[in-house]
């Protein structure tokens, strides 16, 4: 089957020029992803807003691929103000169009505000296109969600579009959209030895450091925990508009360890150390470190969010968390000291196999012959 050879992928993920070695690198799971569809088309150029100050990532690692190249976009003002987001899109509609008309392919990961426009460019000027959709697709959550979402269910059908939307359920959210889940994890992580739990036990939290994500919710838990005597440690790993709020947390609480950021290397090591992911966000679209956790032997508590409940009828060992801080509190005690949490980690462990990478691959692969199927123009190899 042939396959569109020059792609590009127009991403809002932050990338660092690292100058002691002259590449370009960023954080996350985004790298690996990067990695398995440049395994997929000829050469890829990743697109991305150079923004500096704080927005850079303070790790991270260059996508390990010899066949991607970097397109830096002028950007100015930062990549959150909306104002800034306006104008800098402004500024580089010609430049959007220049590499429009010279890829045979475009990737738009969205709802990222960076991805939005090269997606409607592209749809105007009839370029195949590969859509993924993040978050949440069945309940957006802004304006501009909701406008994408039908964007992309009125044109689902169109010849030289290939869509997909994830998350996990039975169903597709779309006769044309059909789910993928969102994953990291390599064999070395699928593979590594189980580690027995810690004593005292310790609850990871791994996320954006957003109001959205439930960090009050967490931080009120934390608190909680402590004015109850409990000796449990915390492990929060993430950065984000809340990082004020969290370092006076881990100043505050001597039982509460806080990175900005670690490498997935060594994020995967710290979970495997773990008692349990604690997970507060209330909209998501499928969580990549659900899935590290439980390759980790992690069980989790979270609240009932997509596409948590779709996995626990899978048997996965999900725990939902009740609103209350108190029974939140109870729940956690009752998961920990369970004769059942040997068991626990071995079966989130084993559901944990079927999303990795290859697996993610493989799903991505088909889309792409999807979409050369539909679209003569695609196939240029």
């Amino acid at each position: 089957m042939k396959r569109p050879s020059r792609w590009l992928v127009f991403t809002h993920k932050p990338f660092h020029y690292r100058k002691e070695d002259g590449v370009y690198v960023t954080d996350g799971g985004f790298p690996f992803q990067m990695q398995a569809l440049a395994g997929l088309v000829g050469r890829l150029t990743v697109v991305f807003p150079e923004v500096g100050g704080s927005e850079m990532p303070e790790g991270g690692m260059p996508i390990p691929a010899d066949n991607v190249a970097y397109e830096p976009l002028p950007w100015r003002g930062g990549a959150r103000r909306k104002v800034a987001i306006l104008w800098n899109h402004l500024r580089n509609l010609g430049r959007y169009r220049r590499l429009l008309q010279q890829a045979d392919a475009v990737h738009c990961p969205v709802p990222s505000h960076v991805s939005m426009v090269p997606m409607v460019l592209a749809l105007l000027m009839r370029k195949p296109l590969l859509v993924r959709y993040c978050g949440d697709f069945r309940r957006p959550k802004t304006l501009v969600q909701r406008w994408l979402v039908a964007l992309m269910k009125a044109t689902a059908r169109r010849r030289c579009v290939s869509y997909l939307a994830t998350g996990l359920d039975d169903q597709p959210p779309h006769p044309h959209i059909p789910w993928i889940f969102a994953t990291s994890l390599h064999e070395t992580d699928l593979n590594a030895p189980l580690l027995p739990a810690p004593d005292p036990p310790l609850m990871a939290w791994v996320g954006r450091l957003d109001a959205n994500k439930g960090v009050d919710t967490l931080l009120h838990l934390i608190s909680q925990a402590a004015a109850a005597g409990k000796p449990w440690k915390w492990l929060v790993v993430g950065d984000g508009l809340m990082r004020d709020r969290m370092a006076a947390a881990a100043a505050h609480f001597p039982l509460l360890e806080w990175h900005a950021y670690l490498p997935h290397a060594a994020l995967m090591a710290r979970l495997r150390s773990a008692s349990l992911l604690l997970f507060t966000s209330r909209s998501e679209g499928f969580p990549k470190v659900i899935l590290e956790a439980m390759a980790a032997g992690l069980p989790i508590a979270a609240f009932p969010i997509s596409p948590l409940p779709a996995l626990q009828k899978e048997g996965a060992r999900i725990f939902q968390l009740p609103e209350d801080a108190q029974d939140q509190l109870s729940l956690i005690q009752a998961v920990l000291e369970s004769p059942e949490m040997p068991e626990y980690r071995r079966r989130n462990r084993a559901i944990a196999r079927r999303f990795s990478l290859d697996a993610w691959q493989a799903e991505l692969q088909k889309a792409i012959e999807r979409l050369s199927q539909r679209c003569p123009t695609a196939s240029s190899e």
